[in-house]
């Protein structure tokens, strides 16, 4: 089905040169990729993040408060897990799952089975969080700061 991107607050390569989309005003992931560009099925509400980890896709679905998992390429919804409060993205460092737990301020680390490691909180409200170059954990606030963490 041919789609057009709307607004879009997250994107990732997956290992099969796909690109993901994550659309949050349409509540859609998006995959630009051999096919042309189709539409995850799945019901999403206000999805903000993504990240891929090995043949996995993990979207973060902002308003049902969790981040669902899927085996890509096949796209199949293979688990979800929760706990958070309108969590706003994802990452992958060191093989664990970082997710910016928004309106509980802190950083949600998991394993890719979405089982807890641990949490880690912050000042603030964590909009995004990415890994750079040097391998730390930067994570940008609502209010336009960012902050980078060694762990």
């Amino acid at each position: 089905m041919k789609q057009s991107p709307g607004s879009i607050s997250d994107w990732v390569r997956t290992p099969d040169g796909d690109l993901l989309l994550v659309d949050e005003l349409h509540n859609r992931i998006l995959v630009d990729g051999r096919d042309g560009l189709w539409v995850v099925p799945g019901k999403f509400a206000y999805p903000r993040g993504v990240a891929v980890l090995g043949t996995m896709a993990y979207i973060v679905d902002s308003w049902n408060h969790r981040v669902q998992a899927f085996q890509l390429p096949e796209w199949t919804p293979v688990f979800e897990f929760g706990g958070f409060f309108c969590p706003s993205g994802i990452a992958v460092m060191s093989g664990l799952l970082v997710v910016a737990d928004t309106n509980n301020r802190r950083l949600s680390f998991h394993a890719p089975d979405g089982t807890p490691a641990f949490t880690y909180e912050l000042d603030g409200y964590p909009k995004r969080v990415a890994v750079n170059s040097d391998g730390n954990l930067v994570v940008q606030y609502d209010d336009g700061r960012s902050e980078t963490l060694a762990f």
